[in-house]
């Protein structure tokens, strides 16, 4: 069985069209909420830690007081990456994620 959540279209212009492997090309009106897998929501951007195979030439960085970089601004990805279209939608406890 596959896993979903729900992410809620936020965009105040309307209409965003996506593209989804499943569900092929479709609009998704504003205040709307749809049903994607983990990796179709992605996650939204954050500051953390570098990790090996960082590509620091293309991503800002924060230094500590030792000059070292000390965290990355990692841009995200999947539709969460899109914070001003796209938020998620917390489960409640009369709703499971998978119903």
């Amino acid at each position: 069985m596959a896993t979903f959540v729900r992410v809620k279209n936020i965009n105040p212009l309307g209409a965003v069209t996506v593209v989804l492997p499943d569900d092929g090309r479709r609009d998704v009106a504003a205040g709307e909420v749809i049903a994607v897998t983990p990796e179709q929501a992605g996650r939204p951007a954050q500051w953390r830690k570098p990790r090996d195979g960082d590509d620091l030439a293309f991503m800002e960085v924060r230094r500590g007081d030792d000059g070292e970089i000390a965290e990355v601004h990692d841009l995200g990805e999947g539709l969460l990456a899109q914070p001003d279209n796209w938020e998620l939608v917390k489960p409640t406890a009369d709703r499971k994620e998978n119903d």
